[in-house]
């Protein structure tokens, strides 16, 4: 897996962080419900009626978007409708559109863990039940991907890259994650932090496997592209080997390189 750290617009301030997270809802025709007994209610406010109470992962119809009308709450209402044709509105931080099946009946999901100082976390989910979370550190923002890493290893655990590239286009640092999943948690590996310059380019690759003594290697590899030459670029190339025993992470070695070769 090769991810480019694309350029996206600067985020100025803790509104502009809230609007984006909304975006998603409006791309996507269904979402699930994020959080644990969440109401299902007649309008979109809390003193609404109830019509029913939903577990964690039911699937949901997404229609209408609408603003809060309490001027505290910068997030906003979504109107959803349940597989038995139940409608009503939900509140944004409760469901979430960012889904990774891992096996049969277990999911990951990635969504809003706070409302009032919103953050990001990991939830794993099966037949219902919240089995782990992860919560991400504060500096995770807005364009936050994640995917699972293709290992020849027999999950589980799991092995998923999460990316935040909100400060890419800004100067900012950009994040890179490595989350290992099993049964019943969610543990971050390595954690990496990047820039990228103008309209440059950052790729990460991680490979996970196993050596001749049965020990779990993770290779980590940062390509910067540092200049356009014409029709090709030069490349700065960092690969770092690791050694993972449990959840710890220990450096075993660390080579550079420098490159002239496509953007990737």
């Amino acid at each position: 897996m090769k991810q480019i750290a694309i350029l996206l617009l600067c985020v100025t301030s803790l509104f502009s962080e809230k609007r984006e997270m909304i975006r998603m809802f409006a791309k996507s025709p269904k979402a699930f419900v994020f959080g644990d007994k969440v109401n299902l209610r007649t309008k979109p406010s809390t003193d609404a009626s109830i019509i029913t109470v939903m577990p964690i992962g039911t699937e949901l119809k997404i229609g209408e978007i609408i603003e809060s009308a309490d001027e505290n709450d910068q997030f906003a209402w979504v109107q959803a409708e349940t597989k038995d044709g139940k409608k009503g509105y939900v509140h944004e931080t409760l469901i979430t559109v960012h889904t990774l099946k891992l096996t049969t009946d277990q999911y990951l999901y990635l969504g809003i863990a706070k409302k009032n100082e919103p953050r990001y976390e990991l939830r794993l989910i099966a037949n219902n039940k919240l089995l782990a979370k992860l919560t991400l550190p504060k500096k995770y923002k807005n364009h936050l991907y994640f995917e699972k890493l293709p290992t020849k290893l027999k999950p589980p655990p799991h092995y998923i890259v999460l990316s935040d590239v909100t400060g890419d286009a800004c100067g900012e640092p950009i994040y890179n994650t490595l989350v290992q999943i099993k049964a019943d948690s969610i543990d971050l590996l390595i954690e990496k932090t990047g820039y990228v310059d103008g309209d440059l380019g950052l790729f990460f690759d991680y490979q996970v496997s196993r050596n001749e003594q049965s020990e779990i290697i993770i290779t980590e590899t940062e390509d910067y592209i540092v200049e356009d030459i014409g029709d090709k670029y030069r490349h700065k190339e960092k690969k770092t080997v690791y050694n993972l025993e449990g959840v710890k992470v220990k450096k075993l070695s660390e080579k550079s390189r420098n490159y002239i070769g496509p953007r990737k």
